[in-house]
């Protein structure tokens, strides 16, 4: 049988990762001869440089089956400054980007509270904000009404202020009737005057 080398890594393959922890990146390889190939790790900088080898990372092989196995790229105690794109390559052949992020203990936990507070039941931000809004609303609408109240009594005020204004000065134009006055009570009417009879008399012997 023709036997085919090459590396099977996905695409988009990705690892998320804490502070601290050892983590294992495996690269499964292919190969026709009867002894592994070299694998080559590379971390993508400016361009793809070979990973260094130290204390910190180290490489390890697995033959899985006959003419196929693995390569770990180890790394004891990941570090944030070991986020990046990795690659590994054999020969002439290179995989696909292997993407690592590292993110701290601290913020991991922090997330993980996070959710568990969420999940059981304690008021979340929506909720706050939600409250937030309703006791807003509430507040202004009971200011409008104020509003409107005082504007109303000040005006009904103003009104009832003019019309007495207005009253006053309406009745002080106006002429009242003269009244005859009556008579004081016990004083009689007088009387009309009576001619004398005895000039009568006198006129009538003269004739």
């Amino acid at each position: 049988d023709e036997c085919t080398e090459g590396i099977s890594v996905r695409r988009n393959t990705e690892y998320k990762e804490s502070v601290g922890e050892e983590v294992r990146i495996k690269c499964p390889v292919v190969f026709c001869n009867s002894s592994p190939p070299t694998i080559t790790w590379f971390k993508f900088e400016t361009t793809y440089v070979p990973v260094n080898i130290s204390d910190h990372v180290k490489l390890e092989w697995e033959t899985t089956k006959q003419q196929e196995g693995t390569s770990y790229l180890v790394f004891r105690n990941i570090l944030r400054s070991d986020a990046g794109t990795y690659r590994c390559g054999s020969g002439g052949s290179m995989s696909h980007n292997i993407n690592i992020t590292v993110k701290d203990e601290n913020t991991n936990d922090t997330s993980t509270e996070r959710a568990k507070t969420t999940t059981g039941g304690s008021p979340g931000i929506g909720d706050n904000l939600m409250m937030y809004v309703y006791s807003a609303a509430a507040i202004g609408a009971f200011v409008v009404i104020v509003i409107i109240v005082s504007v109303i009594s000040m005006r009904g005020k103003s009104l009832c202020d003019y019309g007495l204004n207005h009253s006053t000065i309406f009745l002080q134009y106006i002429e009242l009737p003269a009244i005859e006055q009556p008579s004081p009570r016990g004083s009689p009417n007088p009387l009309p005057p009576v001619r004398s009879s005895q000039k009568k008399t006198r006129r009538r012997s003269e004739e």
